[in-house]
C-alpha cells in the first residue's frame, strides 16, 4: 500500500482527519485507490459491529452474509430509511417513552437497557434524558410526513462531521489551500433556532466551535430552542388535514394545549428575518462571515435588499451555504448571481446530504455534487432495488454507506431519485463521480407512494423489522 492509498485509508475510517488535508488532495485520489481504501473501512466497520446492532445482527444472520468482498456486498444490508420511523405510532401518543428506548436500543452500539425515562411525558423530555445518560445525541427529522424519524448518532459523530466543514466551504479546488486547521472566527449567521432536537440542529454547537470560535460570533434568527413536541404536532396536523381527518388525530392532549405555542412561533418566523437581517448588516458589514440558509429564504433576503439598494456587504472570503432545497418556490435562473452580489462573495457553496450520513457533499463551480470520500454512493432500481453499474451516467435510486458512522450501521437507501455520473471527468477537475444538481424525491414523482424493495433480501429485512418491532 503506497503513501496515497494510506492517507484514503485513514481518511476514510476518520473523517475528522479530513481537516488536516486540503480539498485539492481529497479530490486528487484516483477512482480506484479511493474505493480499495473505502473497501478496506467497509471491512473493519462490518467486522466491528456486526455483532453489536441488534438489528444488524439480525438481518445479517437472516441474509447470510458473512464477509464484505466487495464494494457490493454491503448493498443487502442497508437499511430502509423509514426504518427510524417504524415504530408503532401509538408509542408517542401514548408517551411510551419505555417501548421507545426499547426499540432505539436495537439499531445503536451503545447499551439503552439501564436509561431511565419513567419520569418522560414529552419527546423533549425523552430526548435530553437519553443526552444526559448516554453517549447518544439522538436526532430527529422535520415530522413533515406525520412520523417522526429517530437517528442513533453519538456526540462524535457530530464533532468528527463538524470538523470537516472548514475544508469543505472554505476551501476551493485547484485553488491554493487556505485552511490550516485553526478556527477561523468567523461571524456564522443562520436562519434557524439556536437550539433544536433536530437531527440538522445538533451540528449548531459543533459548528460554533469550528467555524465561529465563540458564542458571541454564532448569530442565530431564533434565540430559543425548537421544541421536537410541537414539531411531531405540526406534522401529524399538517398530514391528517391533507388526508381530511383532522378530527380524528390521537394525540397526547398534554402535547395539544402547546398548539397556540407552536402557532405563535410560526408566525413570529417570517416577521423576524428583515430587522435579524438588518442587524447583522449593521454590525459586521464589511466582516468575513458564514452563511447558512435555505435557498428560497436567502434568495428572498438578497432579491428584496438588492432592490434597496444594496451590494457586496460582507468581506469577498465569506460564504453563503445553502441546502434544504427551495421549500416549493420557483426560484430564477440567474438566483446564484443575486445572493453573490448581495454578499459580495465570488460563489454560493450548496450542498447535498441529509440526516442519515454525516457529511455534506459540496457543488463544485459546474453545478456538480462531489461525493465526499468516506461516503460510499450506489445507484440501485428503483423497482427492484438492484444496485445499478458504477460507470457511465446513471439514474435510479440513491443509497449510501456512512465508513465514518461508528455507533450505528452507516448503510441506508434514501428515498431521493439521482443522477450519478460515475466516471466521465468533471470540467471542475476534481476526480470521482458526482451527482447533477437534479435531485427529486420519489415520493414527489410517485403521487406519495414510495416502496422501497429489494427482492433479493426482502425476506430477511422483513424478519429483521419484525425483530425491530418485538417490544
Amino acid at each position: 500500500m503506497n503513501n496515497t492509498d494510506r492517507s484514503a485509508l485513514s481518511m476514510c475510517e476518520n473523517p475528522a482527519v479530513y481537516f488536516s488535508y486540503s480539498l485539492n488532495e481529497m479530490y486528487s485520489l484516483e477512482p480506484a485507490e479511493l474505493e480499495q481504501a473505502q473497501l478496506e473501512v467497509l471491512k473493519i466497520r462490518f467486522e466491528q459491529l456486526r455483532e453489536r446492532i441488534p438489528m444488524l445482527k439480525t438481518l445479517i444472520d437472516r441474509a447470510g452474509i458473512c464477509a464484505m468482498d466487495s464494494i457490493e456486498s454491503v448493498v443487502p444490508l442497508l437499511f430502509d430509511h423509514t426504518l427510524y420511523k417504524s415504530y408503532p405510532p401509538s408509542l408517542l401518543a401514548n408517551s411510551r417513552f419505555d417501548a421507545l428506548t426499547k426499540w432505539l436500543n436495537k439499531l445503536t452500539t451503545h447499551d439503552l437497557s439501564t436509561v431511565d425515562v419513567s419520569a418522560c411525558k414529552t419527546i423533549d423530555e425523552w430526548i435530553d434524558t437519553l443526552d444526559q445518560q448516554t453517549p447518544l445525541l439522538v436526532g430527529h427529522s422535520s415530522g413533515t410526513s406525520g412520523t417522526v424519524s429517530f437517528l442513533p448518532l453519538e456526540k462524535e459523530d457530530f464533532r468528527r462531521a463538524a470538523a470537516c466543514w472548514p475544508v469543505e466551504f472554505l476551501q476551493e479546488f485547484g485553488k491554493p489551500q487556505t485552511y490550516f486547521g485553526e478556527c477561523p472566527n468567523m461571524h456564522v449567521v443562520t436562519f434557524d433556532y439556536r437550539r433544536s432536537r433536530r437531527t440538522a440542529g445538533r451540528y449548531n454547537d459543533f459548528i460554533r466551535d469550528e467555524l465561529a470560535g465563540s458564542e458571541d460570533h454564532y448569530h442565530t434568527l431564533h434565540p430559543e430552542t425548537m421544541s421536537a413536541d410541537l414539531m411531531y404536532l405540526a406534522g401529524k396536523m399538517r398530514a391528517a388535514q391533507a388526508q381530511g381527518s383532522l378530527d380524528g388525530l390521537n394525540i397526547n392532549p398534554a402535547l395539544l394545549e402547546r398548539k397556540e405555542e407552536f402557532l405563535r412561533l410560526k408566525a413570529n418566523e417570517a416577521t423576524r428575518i428583515e430587522p435579524f437581517f438588518a442587524d447583522i448588516i449593521e454590525k459586521y458589514s464589511g466582516e468575513r462571515v458564514f452563511i447558512l440558509s435555505f435557498t428560497n429564504i436567502i434568495y428572498d433576503i438578497a432579491k428584496n435588499a438588492t432592490e434597496n439598494g444594496y451590494s457586496n456587504l460582507f468581506a469577498p472570503d465569506s460564504v453563503v451555504f445553502t441546502s434544504g432545497g427551495n421549500k416549493g418556490e420557483t426560484l430564477p435562473a440567474d438566483w446564484k448571481e443575486t445572493v453573490k452580489s448581495l454578499i459580495g462573495v465570488e460563489r454560493v457553496a450548496p450542498a447535498y446530504g441529509m440526516s442519515e450520513i454525516m457529511g455534506m457533499m459540496p457543488m463544485c463551480s459546474h453545478d456538480h455534487y462531489h461525493f465526499v470520500p468516506w461516503i460510499i454512493p450506489f445507484v440501485l432500481d428503483p423497482d427492484t432495488g438492484a444496485v445499478l453499474p458504477r460507470t457511465g451516467k446513471v439514474t435510479g435510486r440513491a443509497a449510501f454507506f456512512d465508513l465514518g458512522a461508528q455507533s450505528h450501521w452507516g448503510g441506508f437507501v434514501s428515498g431521493d431519485e439521482i443522477t450519478v455520473h460515475w466516471d466521465q471527468p468533471c470540467p471542475c477537475g476534481m476526480k470521482g463521480g458526482y451527482l447533477e444538481d437534479n435531485v427529486v424525491r420519489y415520493s414527489e414523482k410517485r403521487g406519495g407512494d414510495d416502496k422501497i424493495t429489494c427482492a433479493a433480501t426482502a425476506d430477511a429485512h422483513n424478519d429483521a423489522l419484525e425483530f425491530l418491532l418485538e417490544l
